[in-house]
């Protein structure tokens, strides 16, 4: 068999059949500067219709969702990831629309930007058709296609490594201020994309240790420009991180922590693996490619490029340092995390070989790529259609869009003020605070289970919607809990059924729960809803009017905004108000107590372009003011509370303590915890600081404005006396 390729390849290099012609000539034009654009413009064209057609059906990943929900407010971090992946996403919907091939086209924009960043290390190594080679053997992989098309803190990656990898790389080599700069610039930027990235700096650094040019390098400005230019990039994310107590770093610890060894170095290993089988299908690829000159892989090992050999340590560094902490600090460690970087040893595999692949293998290897993206346009996009539409995808993404517009009317029905906020299921949430019309607020304190931790006094006036599944009877108990706190609220189930171009597919329950604003007088069953079109509706109940007897109608808005408040935000009860209302379970409230009203705020253009609906949630105890009873810890989560999309009071530093994660009971107190109390500490020191600072600020102001003041009555004084006349001089 061998001989017979090999008796092939030569023949077409000498005489080429005609259909191979067209690709000839394509690789020809690398070096001019016009295959590879080509290239990466066909990949995204064929699989954005992949996308298109495949999901018919189906609406975005909650992951996707979740990103815009980020990007609808500017921070320099949110109550999960840092802030890259909610920049790019707000930057995308302002040129596109909020639709779902806007945000697929997005997702393939941004693995052809991951793909042109490798190309641009690989010419710096090899030129003509290795280039191509490299590319098409990324393409190989559902790296680019599948898990790019989740544009998540993870998918962000995808561009981002490569782009700080190629800038590392050219400030060792150079030495250059330039590209120092450039260097430290992109690591901040990785950093600002996931936390993950350290394990990038951490390779950078590693390759930099032990390369042989090491002493060059490290007696440059090079290295300390870097971290300079990083450092100073990242000020405002570390600022923003000690003031707010680092929420971003409480989920990851909370969600992600509290292996024990074992379970630890198992997943270790599974990391290890898992990146292996990924990488096994372009290595097997070009040893088919190679064949016997696969001999030579020592002798190009140890002859290896400067720049290649670079390369290769910072890849082993990539792998290395997660496995290691996943076993120190029993981490989870999923291979998902470290797809972005495995471009490392593509090239090194490719680039560092001295032998030249024959063009026959070079367009049998395009033709392979090119003829898997065709079947799976033709072929496997409509069958997974129509499969899909019978069997929704397990995250629900099938009625994201029919749930949305549904409770949107249901809302409207009970309503006349605009939908606000939404809580519940958290896909489900997502979902309406995007396909809904009036994009409300994605609220995560009324987002199961979140929501079991919301203060008994906390309350929405503007009004605010749960929907979740109906089987799901945790997250219906949890919000009907919820609910009961307002004065009203109605209880709608419904059942929507999936459709692709007119065919009839699976079907799905939903129950929703409505809390109107506190202008409503009422809320009165809705008469029987017409069928709509998509729309198969099986049941519509509402439940009966809750009144509460116990609750005063409170809330009266407030007029000023010192302390730039949120509408939906409440004030705490006063002691009287709490006398008042134990007084009040035993007997109704007078009838002369009519509710306060709040007029509701008209839609404007900014409200209608899916930005900006309603102002975020703030917490009463603001990290500003001199509220008494607010701990450092207090006022640092109300910042964070009052930063991103409903980030809850109390989410890291607790005063109740750091909880222990699963499994801290077999291992002492685990180094999360530890972590998470040193953290806690910090933001306290440094609240207290900042604010005996602000005193010392304060009282030096009052002393120089009292000085001042006498300075300015004596001048006045004298001033006085001496432009007074006397009797005598009138004369």
């Amino acid at each position: 068999m061998d001989l017979a390729f090999s008796t092939m390849a030569a023949r077409s290099e000498v005489s080429p059949a005609q259909w191979r012609w067209p690709f000839l000539s394509w690789m020809d034009g690398i070096e001019e500067g016009w295959a590879i654009p080509l290239l990466l413009f066909g990949f995204v064209a064929v699989w954005f219709l992949f996308l298109v057609i495949a999901y018919l059906g189906g609406d975005l990943h909650s992951d996707v969702l979740e990103t815009w929900t980020f990007g609808r407010s500017i921070e320099w971090s949110y109550s999960k990831h840092p802030p890259l992946m909610g920049w790019v996403a707000r930057a995308w919907t302002t040129l596109f629309p909020l639709t779902n091939w806007s945000f697929q086209l997005m997702a393939l924009a941004n693995a052809a930007l991951a793909l042109w960043a490798v190309d641009l290390i690989s010419r710096r190594f090899v030129a003509g058709d290795k280039r191509m080679i490299v590319l098409l053997l990324l393409m190989l992989l559902p790296i680019y296609q599948f898990h790019a098309q989740r544009f998540n803190a993870n998918a962000v990656l995808l561009a981002v490594w490569p782009i700080a990898t190629y800038c590392f790389l050219r400030s060792f080599e150079t030495r250059e201020i330039r590209w120092a700069i450039a260097a430290g610039a992109a690591g901040a930027l990785a950093m600002l994309g996931k936390y993950y990235s350290v394990f990038l700096i951490l390779g950078f650094a590693f390759a930099a240790i032990c390369h042989p040019q090491r002493r060059v390098y490290w007696t440059s400005w090079a290295p300390w420009v870097s971290i300079a230019a990083g450092l100073s990039a990242l000020v405002p994310h570390l600022h923003w991180l000690l003031i707010s107590g680092a929420p971003p770093f409480a989920y990851a610890l909370a969600r992600h922590t509290g292996k024990a060894f074992a379970p630890s170095v198992i997943e270790a290993a599974l990391f290890i693996l898992g990146l292996a089988l990924v990488l096994a299908l372009p290595a097997a690829t070009w040893a088919l490619m190679a064949k016997d000159r696969l001999r030579q892989v020592p002798q190009d090992f140890w002859a290896m490029n400067s720049g290649l050999l670079l390369l290769f340590l910072v890849g082993v560094g990539t792998i290395v340092f997660p496995v290691i902490t996943s076993v120190v600090f029993g981490t989870d460690m999923p291979p998902i995390w470290g797809l972005q970087g495995l471009f490392l040893f593509v090239i090194v595999m490719v680039c560092g070989a001295s032998y030249r692949i024959p063009r026959f293998y070079s367009v049998n290897l395009a033709v392979l790529v090119i003829g898997i993206a065709v079947v799976a346009v033709v072929v496997v996009a409509p069958v997974h259609a129509l499969y899909r539409n019978d069997h929704p995808l397990h995250e629900g993404r099938n009625f994201y869009s029919l749930a949305a517009k549904e409770l949107t009317r249901r809302w409207h029905e009970q309503s006349g003020a605009p939908l606000a906020a939404v809580g519940g299921d958290e896909g489900l949430a997502f979902g309406t605070a995007f396909y809904s019309p009036e994009h409300p607020v994605y609220e995560e304190r009324l987002v199961v289970p979140y929501s079991e931790a919301l203060p008994p006094h906390v309350a929405f006036r503007r009004g605010w919607v749960a929907l979740c599944y109906d089987e799901d009877t945790a997250c219906i108990a949890s919000t009907e809990r919820t609910a009961a706190r307002a004065p009203r609220f109605a209880r709608s189930a419904f059942v929507l059924q999936s459709t692709l171009l007119g065919l009839p597919g699976a079907t799905q329950g939903f129950t929703a729960l409505m809390v109107p604003p506190y202008d409503d007088e009422k809320i009165a069953p809705p008469p029987p809803l017409p069928p709509v079109p998509r729309i198969a509706q099986v049941e519509s109940e509402v439940a009966p009017v809750l009144v509460r007897q116990d609750e005063p109608t409170c809330c009266a808005p407030r007029i000023d905004s010192a302390d730039g408040e949120s509408e939906f935000a409440l004030r705490p009860a006063l002691p009287a108000e709490q006398e008042i209302r134990h007084a009040r379970h035993a007997a109704p409230p007078p009838a002369a107590a009519p509710p306060a009203n709040w007029p509701d705020r008209a839609a404007t253009s900014a409200s209608r372009d899916g930005f900006a609906r309603w102002p975020i949630p703030v917490p009463r105890c603001t990290p500003h003011g001199s509220q008494v009873g607010c701990s450092p810890a207090q006022r640092a989560n109300a910042l964070a509370a009052s930063r991103g999309y409903g980030a809850r009071p109390a989410y890291f530093c607790d005063d109740s303590g750091p909880s222990a994660s699963p499994g801290s009971a077999r291992m002492g107190e685990p180094v999360s915890v530890r972590l998470k109390r040193n953290l806690c500490g910090m933001a306290a020191d440094f609240d207290a600081q900042a604010r005996a600072a602000q005193e010392k600020f304060n009282a030096f102001l009052r002393t120089a404005r009292e000085s001042n003041d006498r300075r300015m009555q004596v001048w006045r004084k004298d001033s006085k006396d001496n432009t007074t006349v006397s009797p005598r001089r009138r004369i």
